[in-house]
């Protein structure tokens, strides 16, 4: 019962991805913090592009999310940022799903600061849902925009927009990517304490509320905790930065299924 169950929620799961979802969040380490850093300039390298105007170094990294009672929910990512004509730019790819129905993005990205306090930046991506058979795949590209701002020493604001456009699947007029606005705001308590909270719109389903913790320790070891309403999740993890690496991981309730696993590696040259 519990096994058909399971097949059922993937099922409806696939029918939204036939749509041509494609929207993931990217990072343990903001995985475990329910995603609510749409604001951050540290956390948000693969979620808000506006991010990519404050680095002024390389980096890459490397993400995946692991459903024990159902691997074909698993995800798997890859990013690389570095410093270009004064801003910052950022090459990723995303894979979610398994042999016979998964979905695909490549995505190109530019931020730049706009003086101290704020950042902007745009990503456009390249889109494809594979499903095994006789069905047919589908094919998009989509923009996305980001903004962040920082007040004063400790007040942090950022917003992000998916698909502005509604941009359409391939030829199929009536299938649209979903169009997900989201606004955040936080504050650092002290430079290693920030407390965040987030609000995301899916064009088509009800808003959903984010918080998130995020605390570090002096010997490189950082803790994070959150929670989300749609559908509603707790979240926790931990991570470790030694030399140019920084390890990350995550645990994120989910109603119906065992409790999903993120992990994240970065290096930073």
């Amino acid at each position: 019962m519990q096994k058909l169950l399971l097949l059922f929620i993937f099922s409806l799961i696939v029918h939204a991805g036939s749509a041509g979802n494609y929207y993931f969040y990217g990072g343990a380490r903001p995985a475990a913090m329910s995603n609510a850093v749409v604001m951050s300039p540290k956390l948000a390298y693969m979620q808000n592009q506006a991010a990519l105007g404050w680095y002024d170094s390389t980096a890459v990294s490397i993400y995946s999310m692991y459903q024990p009672d159902l691997p074909q929910l698993s995800v798997i990512a890859a990013q690389g940022r570095f410093p270009l004509l004064g801003g910052g730019m950022g090459l990723q790819v995303q894979r979610f799903g398994y042999d016979i129905y998964n979905e695909n993005k490549i995505g190109l990205g530019y931020g730049k600061s706009l003086g101290d306090h704020f950042s902007a930046g745009v990503q456009f991506s390249y889109l494809y849902t594979h499903l095994n058979g006789p069905y047919e795949s589908f094919h998009s590209l989509v923009a996305e925009a980001g903004i962040q701002a920082q007040f004063g020493e400790r007040w942090l604001f950022g917003v992000n927009i998916y698909n502005p456009t509604l941009s359409k699947t391939g030829d199929h007029r009536d299938e649209t990517p979903e169009t997900i606005l989201r606004v955040g705001a936080g504050v650092l308590v002290t430079d290693d304490f920030l407390i965040t909270s987030e609000v995301e719109k899916h064009i088509n389903q009800k808003i959903n509320f984010r918080v998130g913790i995020d605390y570090e320790f002096s010997m490189g070891l950082n803790i994070q905790a959150g929670f989300q309403t749609e559908p509603q999740s707790f979240s926790a993890g931990a991570g470790y930065n030694f030399n140019r690496f920084a390890v990350q991981v995550a645990v994120t309730s989910n109603t119906y299924l065992e409790p999903g696993t993120h992990f994240s590696l970065q290096y930073f040259f």
